[in-house]
Parts: structure tokens; sequence; C-alpha cells
């Protein structure tokens, strides 16, 4: 029997094209699974809070610099809006939770790449639930990530 060499080329490209799509779905489904699964557990005290950011990559100061009470607004302005996009990119949305009273938490970073201080990270619980979050500089012209943005290693 036979083969061509065409025919075994073109064969070992499809089979190579099928494995990785395969594994980059299993990749992006696993992803995508942990980040709902850590969303939806509770986080009632600080260790807690702490262990998640962990979870997503950041190291932070042991206690945090502020704990807020906010309500999220009714109606949002256009900086919320543009703030509830980077939430929705993360798997949240805080327009399910207009009108209600959250806790916002924020924490030092340690070790975000080239910065050594003024970054951080916040996040928005209710009844002990993370309903969003951000990692951002605290400076003038800073910048605003998500709390799982892999490019950043």
């Amino acid at each position: 029997m036979i083969i061509s060499i065409k025919k075994l080329k073109k064969a070992i490209f499809i089979v190579m094209t099928a494995v990785i799509v395969g594994v980059a779905t299993l990749i992006f489904f696993s992803f995508e699974n942990k980040n709902q699964q850590l969303s939806e557990q509770i986080y009632t005290d600080n260790y807690s809070k702490i262990s998640f950011l962990n979870l997503c990559g950041w190291k932070v100061e042991e206690n945090p610099i502020e704990e807020q009470e906010i309500i999220i607004p009714e109606k949002f302005n256009e900086t919320f809006k543009q703030y509830n996009e980077l939430q929705k990119l993360q798997g949240y949305d805080l327009s399910r939770y207009k009108g209600k009273q959250a806790v916002k938490y924020t924490y030092e970073v340690t070790n975000y790449p080239n910065y050594m201080e003024n970054i951080r990270a916040v996040l928005l619980v209710i009844d002990g639930k993370i309903i969003g979050g951000d990692i951002h500089s605290a400076e003038l012209n800073g910048f605003m990530t998500g709390l799982n943005d892999e490019t950043l290693f």
C-alpha cells in the first residue's frame, strides 16, 4: 500500500490542527470554569479575600487600605458604564446589583510588574460574594485592568 507524501502531509496537518483546537478549547473552558467557581464562593473574612487575589496572581498587603460601604448606582453614568464593561469582560455584571449595598475592599498590590507602589486591588462584595473588582494605579494618569489580566505575566 503506497500513500503519497502529499496525502500524508495533509493528514498530519489535519490531525495537528484538530489537536491544537482541542487543547485551546480545553484551556479556555477550564479558565472560564475556574473564574466561575472562584466568583461563586463566599468570601467573608480577610484571609479568603487575600486568597482570592492570590489565585488571580496578585500579592497584596495583609490588611486592606480601605473598607467602604457603597451603593451600586440605580442609573449608571458614562464612567460607571465603562467600569461595568470591564466587569463584563471578567464575567461579572454590576447591572444585576443596581441599588444594592456592597462593600468595597481596597488592597495594596506588591507584585505588579514594573511598579513598586501605588497599585491597588479592589474587590466589590455583597453578602460575601465577589461581584466585581479591578487592579489600578492610584497615580494621576494611571491605568485600570481586570483582576485576571493574563497579559501581565
